[in-house]
Parts: C-alpha cells; structure tokens; sequence
C-alpha cells in the first residue's frame, strides 16, 4: 500500500528531493507516533528501491519520447489502415495474422502513406523487398527472378492479383518497384551471361 502510495507520489513530480518531502509529510499523516522511526523507515525504503528508478529528464529525453511515441503511433495506425484496406494477403490470400506490412518504395517521404504499403504474408516481404519479385503494374501478375536464397516464390509466378483494390498512386508505386525490379534482372543477365 505505502509503495504504491509513493510511486503515485513519483508521477507527480520532478526533483527527487522534492518528492521526499512531500511524501514525508504526507507520510506523517498516516498517524505514527514516532516520526524518526517513519523517517528512517521512509528514507530506507527510497534509497533502496525507488531512487535509482528516479532521474530528471531533459527537455532532448521528453522530444526524444514524443517523437518515438509520434512514430509508434503512426505506424500502429498504417498497419491498421493498410490491413483494413486489404483483410488479405494480397497474393497468397492468408488472413491478415499470417501477413506484415511492406511499403512498395521505401522512402523516408512515404513510409506511412497507406497507398505504398501491401499487405504480404510474412515469408514474402524478404523477397519484395530485395526485389526477387514484383507485380507487373500492366498485367498485375507476380514475377519473381531466380534467387538461391529465396527457392520456394518460384511458385507465385504468373499468378493475378486483384488490381481493383488498388489505388492510382498504388499503381504508381509498384510501377516504380517493378522498374527497380526489372533493373535487377538486367543485372543478373549481365552476371550470369557473360
């Protein structure tokens, strides 16, 4: 009850010092007879277990905070807005628990713009994401190029997905994610064929 008591204390203020006053004079209401022995009691119980959980932050570890909790939040909100969009994966057809978010261009621009993201199951977005494959933005079929790390995509080549979901500025995306696409296969024709 007491630890309770001071931690709620320690939401409240800022300066240590200031909160073992005020938590000593709160502490003396509590009717003891010996305030030294509630003193003591007091003073052993903050030194060995509140203090060192007890720091001032600056103003750089408040912004600090915000902005992580800022980016928290707009992520959280992406991936609902995203998976709201799609429910599925949008090329296997796994429900949205098997699936993760990938944004189609990464671009410090775009991250949390809904239309660059898809919603793939999770052994998929290695491979879109180091473009072993893509969708056609003309025919909207996967295409995958070969890839030792990455064996089993082989069996999504060719399959449509349904392109009626997606929006403009989606399509202008993977046009941009199937060009980069296409410029890894020219690279790997170069490689492999001399």
């Amino acid at each position: 009850m007491l630890r309770d008591y001071v931690q709620a204390k320690l939401i409240k203020k800022i300066s240590p010092t200031d909160i073992f006053i005020d938590i000593y004079l709160d502490y003396k209401t509590f009717n003891f007879k010996s305030s030294p022995t509630c003193y003591n009691h007091l003073l052993s119980m903050f030194n060995n277990t509140l203090k060192p959980r007890i720091y001032e932050p600056t103003l750089n570890d408040m912004l600090k905070k915000y902005r992580e909790n800022q980016i928290a939040n707009q992520h959280q909100f992406f991936r609902q807005m995203v998976t709201h969009r799609y429910v599925t994966c949008i090329m296997t057809g796994y429900a949205a628990h098997k699936c993760d978010i990938v944004n189609i261009v990464s671009s410090n621009d775009t991250v949390y713009n809904i239309s660059n993201g898809l919603l793939l199951e999770k052994s998929l977005c290695g491979p879109f994401n180091s473009h072993v494959l893509s969708i056609n933005p003309m025919n909207f079929r996967i295409e995958t190029r070969q890839s030792n790390k990455y064996r089993t995509i082989s069996t999504y080549d060719s399959i449509k997905v349904n392109d009626s979901i997606f929006t403009t500025l989606t399509k202008d995306y993977l046009t941009s994610h199937y060009n980069k696409f296409l410029s890894k296969i020219s690279m790997d024709r170069q490689i492999f064929d001399p």
